[in-house]
């Protein structure tokens, strides 16, 4: 299931999706001034099984935040990007950002 917000829409009680997710921590590092070294290619994907189910809008951010340490994959070598993060994933990587950016230790 593809569950996409629109550029317009914000959906505040909607659930997230663990690319949607991705680009949200890949923007939060530009908000914050810390580059984020996203590739040119999408060579940190291939490591995922189902690659191909990532957005295309998506791709950049994923890669970004995989190469950076923030995302990881699931079980079995999946990224499982339109499957919804849990309050679990989302506070590991809130906490691996923070740490990026030297607000905690």
């Amino acid at each position: 299931m593809t569950y996409e917000i629109s550029a317009d829409r914000f959906e505040p009680t909607a659930r997230i999706t663990r690319e949607q997710m991705a680009v949200m921590i890949a923007r939060s590092f530009a908000f914050v001034s810390v580059k984020l070294n996203l590739p040119g290619n999408s060579q940190s994907l291939a490591a995922f099984a189902d690659r191909e189910s990532i957005s295309s809008w998506a791709q950049s951010a994923v890669a970004g935040s995989v190469e950076a340490g923030i995302i990881a994959g699931m079980d079995g070598g999946r990224f499982e990007p339109q499957q919804f993060a849990t309050r679990a994933q989302a506070a590991t990587i809130l906490k691996r950002l923070l740490q990026k950016v030297d607000f905690i230790e």
